[in-house]
């Protein structure tokens, strides 16, 4: 089992401007703006930043701001582990953590019992890998009219955040991670300083103490991400597809047809109560259409507002305005979406003809997209 180089030191982003789960640390003002690079030891980051309740990246920033557009390099990877029967010692006791895992540490919500969804006393951490080198970042030079895929400017963070996501849940039974913002390179984790009281949305509860955690010294070598990086590029030859924006008519048509599908009840209610897709990839796929949907997206999410945080409607309003008009997920999502929610939806549409082709002609699908085989969205492109 290989061991870490003395010499290879975490490289990350930080803000002291959070306390726990406050996005407004000791002086009062927000954390964009405010992040700077880490470069030293895991003893050191827990000591100085993670046990104070600083916030913590898995990539560097552009001035400050904390963006998928301003997200570079960086060698560190963060796991949110919330899962039921992920207990301390059995995280310790797999090969997955003795190799390649840095260290951990025990969440604000670790072992609380109260109103929120999941709080049943379960342990709950971050955990750390360290990456043999920095992941590469391509700033690709776009032309006039042409469009990238964010995957392709971020694709060896996603490549590496879902071998470690998959081979933990393999190592620990689970079918897949709760939580998988750790494939969001521009997320936030929160460090946890054992005091106070967290307010997330109209749920507040203690900060869970004594804080525990544990460093390990394992890491991910450069030449596993190499194999990693490769095999993930040959699995996904779409990423690296350049494509012309879409024009003014074509998004109209989009427009009106993510319309008529938030309208009609077509998605199923267990993948709206799922934040990873829902708000992530169906709500990130109507805001790429246009900004102008958000009202039927929040009319259609209000079906399941069961009073939980992330679904009231101040919240998936806020995070709706915060996608952009050219994100990863398109018209080819809320399609995949709607489909495994109602077969055959089509065939009722009066924007199409009944054989899933619309009444007038758009340019076809991709080859990505025809050959998608995955219900994995972060493949599609239309």
């Amino acid at each position: 089992m290989p061991t870490k180089p003395l010499d290879l030191l975490i490289e990350t982003a930080i803000t002291k401007n959070t306390v726990n789960k406050s996005r407004k640390g000791h002086d009062g003002t927000p954390e964009q703006g405010t992040w700077t690079t880490y470069v030293g030891s895991l003893e050191e980051l827990m000591q100085d930043h993670i046990l104070k309740g600083h916030g913590l990246a898995q990539t560097l920033f552009m001035k400050g701001h904390r963006e998928s557009e301003t997200s570079y390099g960086g060698n560190l990877m963060v796991l949110d582990i919330d899962d039921a029967g992920c207990d301390y010692e059995k995280i310790l006791a797999t090969d997955f953590y003795k190799q390649y895992c840095l260290g951990l540490y025990s969440s604000c919500s670790a072992y609380n019992v109260g109103p929120k969804n999941g709080h049943d006393g379960r342990f709950r951490c971050r955990i750390l890998v360290l990456l043999g080198r920095s992941k590469q970042t391509d700033f690709y030079e776009l032309q006039p009219g042409e469009h990238i895929s964010l995957d392709r400017v971020h694709l060896e963070h996603t490549a590496i955040g879902n071998w470690l996501k998959d081979r933990f849940c393999e190592q620990m039974g689970l079918p897949k991670l709760q939580d998988t913002c750790n494939l969001t390179v521009s997320q936030m984790f929160y460090g946890n300083s054992g005091e106070g009281t967290i307010v997330d949305g109209d749920v507040s509860y203690p900060c869970s103490s004594p804080v525990i955690w544990h460093i390990n010294n394992g890491y991910l070598p450069a030449e596993d991400i190499d194999l990693i990086v490769g095999l993930y590029k040959e699995e996904h030859p779409e990423i690296f597809e350049v494509r012309m924006l879409r024009s003014d008519e074509e998004r109209d048509r989009d427009f009106l047809l993510a319309q008529w599908m938030l309208q009609n009840d077509l998605f199923d209610h267990d993948d709206l109560t799922n934040r990873e897709v829902a708000e992530k990839q169906i709500g990130a796929a109507c805001a790429s259409i246009s900004l102008d949907l958000c009202e039927d997206y929040l009319e259609m999410m209000s079906v399941v507002d069961d009073g939980h945080p992330w679904r009231q409607e101040h919240t998936l309003r806020a995070s709706f305005l915060r996608f952009k008009e050219d994100t990863r997920m398109t018209l080819g999502t809320l399609r995949m979406y709607a489909s495994q929610g109602t077969p055959g939806w089509e065939a009722r549409c009066p924007l199409l003809n009944g054989s899933g082709q619309r009444t007038h002609f758009v340019p076809p699908q991709s080859p990505g997209f025809n050959g998608l085989k995955s219900t994995n969205p972060i493949n599609i492109i239309i």
